[in-house]
C-alpha cells in the first residue's frame, strides 16, 4: 500500500495498491484477502460509509448442502489473508506492507497393502471434516462447531501399481482449538477404517527445531502434507488386522486391532 498524489484504487504493479493522497496522516486498519475468486469464495458486499470490520466476512461457496453443513468435492483456489492495524501513512511514496498467511492446505494421502493385496481407489470415500468455512476480518472463523461442518471430498484420485491407492483433498485454515478430523470410509462396506485428529496427529510429527512453536502458528505455517496408510489382513468388508500411519515421512501410529 502507498500513499500518492491522485487516487488510483487498483493494483498499479503486482501486489502493490496506490492510495489517494487524503488518506495521508490519519489512522487505519488494512485487512486484505487475497484469492477472492468466485468459484471457490463468497465475501459479504460492504457499503462505504455504512458496514464495519465486523461486517467483513468470508466464506467458501457452492457447497453441497447437507443437513448441518457443506460440501467441497473440489480444487479451491489459494486463499491468503493479512491485517495491519495502527497504519499512519505520511507522507508520499510510504509503503506499508501487509503480511499474508496462507488459508489453504492441501493433503496427499497413499493407501499401501503391506501383504499384496489390490487395492482400488474407487472402494473408499476420504473426507477431512472441520467447521472452517466461514471467517470474519481477523481471520478467525464463523458459525457454530456443530451446525457448520464442512465435509472436504477428493478432487483428485488415482491407482498407482506401484504406490497404491492416491488421493488429494484441501481443506482451509486449521484452528487447535477446533475438531479437525480425516475419516476413510469402506464405499462397498459403509465401514469406517480409518477416524484421526488431524491436530493430534499433525502436532506428532513435528521436528524438534519447530517444537518451540505454538502448535497454531505450525499449522498456519505448513500447507501441505503426505500421509501414508499401510494395511495388512484387509477383506473384502474393509476389516483388517493392522495399520500404519506415517504424516510427512514420520511414523505416528502403529494399530495392532481389527478396525480404528
Amino acid at each position: 500500500l502507498r500513499i500518492k498524489k491522485g487516487c488510483v484504487s487498483v493494483l498499479t504493479q503486482p501486489h502493490l495498491m496506490t492510495l489517494p493522497q487524503s488518506m495521508a496522516g490519519k489512522k487505519y486498519i488494512f485487512v486484505a484477502w487475497s484469492g477472492l475468486y468466485g468459484e471457490s469464495y463468497d465475501k459479504v458486499a460492504l457499503t462505504p460509509g455504512v458496514s464495519t470490520l465486523a461486517d467483513l466476512e468470508v466464506s467458501v461457496n457452492n457447497l453441497k448442502t447437507r443437513s448441518g453443513g457443506g460440501v467441497v468435492d473440489r480444487e479451491l483456489h489459494l486463499l491468503w489473508h493479512g491485517k495491519q492495524a495502527e497504519v499512519s501513512p505520511q507522507y508520499n511514496n510510504d509503503v506499508t506492507t501487509v503480511s499474508l498467511l496462507k488459508n489453504t492446505k492441501k493433503f496427499r494421502i497413499i493407501m499401501q497393502m503391506l501383504d499384496d493385496s489390490n487395492i482400488d481407489v474407487d472402494d473408499y470415500d476420504f473426507r477431512i471434516v472441520s467447521p472452517n468455512g466461514r471467517y470474519d476480518h481477523e481471520n478467525g472463523l464463523l458459525g457454530d462447531e456443530t451446525d457448520e461442518k464442512v465435509e472436504y471430498t477428493t478432487y483428485h484420485t488415482e491407482n498407482d501399481s506401484e504406490t497404491g491407492a492416491i488421493a488429494e483433498l484441501n481443506t482451509l485454515r486449521l484452528m487447535t482449538d477446533k475438531e479437525n478430523r480425516l475419516v476413510i470410509t469402506h464405499k462397498p462396506s459403509g465401514n469406517v477404517i480409518l477416524d484421526i485428529s488431524l491436530n493430534k496427529y499433525l502436532n506428532a510429527l513435528r521436528l524438534q527445531q519447530y517444537s518451540d512453536l505454538p502448535l497454531q502458528e505450525y499449522l498456519d505455517r505448513a500447507d501441505k502434507h503426505g500421509i501414508i496408510l499401510f494395511f495388512k489382513g484387509m477383506d473384502s468388508n474393509g476389516n483388517y488386522i493392522s495399520v500404519d500411519v506415517q504424516i510427512n515421512g514420520w511414523l505416528i501410529r502403529k494399530q495392532e486391532v481389527d478396525g480404528v
